[in-house]
């Protein structure tokens, strides 16, 4: 985050405004949507090492760098920063899938990733990954109770 202001710094002129909207967590005892789907596909992956589809190495060598701060975090980082004053940030709550409608937040994990797991693992192995996602969607489960889908929007503007 502080590289990204960083460069932005250097390509907003003063008196400029950046829009930014990103996933975060409300306190450490919280679970991003986004962290439940990432692990749901995990357990996939870890599954078919176990049947022998893919290798530990290759399951190992896959990494997203996903950090869901919380919004105190991204306040802290863009005072630090000095080049952008915050003019408005505030949390909203984003659209939820509900337990009943994971086929749909399956839907959204494999338009979101797809491309990247096609990169690392190939065509094949994809296409079963998500085969399994759908036949195994009862096991996500969004609850209500310690799963958010927060998120941040801030207007900040180039001193």
């Amino acid at each position: 985050m502080e590289m990204f202001l960083r460069c932005r710094a250097e390509e907003i002129a003063a008196g400029g405004l950046i829009l930014i909207t990103m996933a975060v967590v409300l306190d450490t005892h919280n679970q991003h949507r986004v962290a439940v789907l990432l692990t749901f596909i995990e357990s996939i992956l870890v599954d078919m090492v176990k049947e022998g589809v893919l290798s530990q190495e290759r399951v190992d060598s896959f990494n997203i760098p996903v950090v869901l701060p919380r919004i105190e975090d991204i306040r802290r980082l863009v005072e630090k920063n000095g080049c952008f004053e915050i003019v408005k940030m505030e949390m909203v709550e984003a659209e939820s899938a509900t337990d009943g409608e994971t086929e749909t937040a399956v839907m959204h994990l494999r338009a979101g990733l797809e491309g990247t797991l096609t990169n690392h693992f190939g065509n094949e192995i994809v296409e079963q990954v998500f085969v399994r996602a759908m036949q195994h969607q009862q096991k996500l489960h969004f609850s209500r109770t310690n799963t958010s889908t927060t998120a941040v929007f801030a207007v900040l503007k180039r001193n």
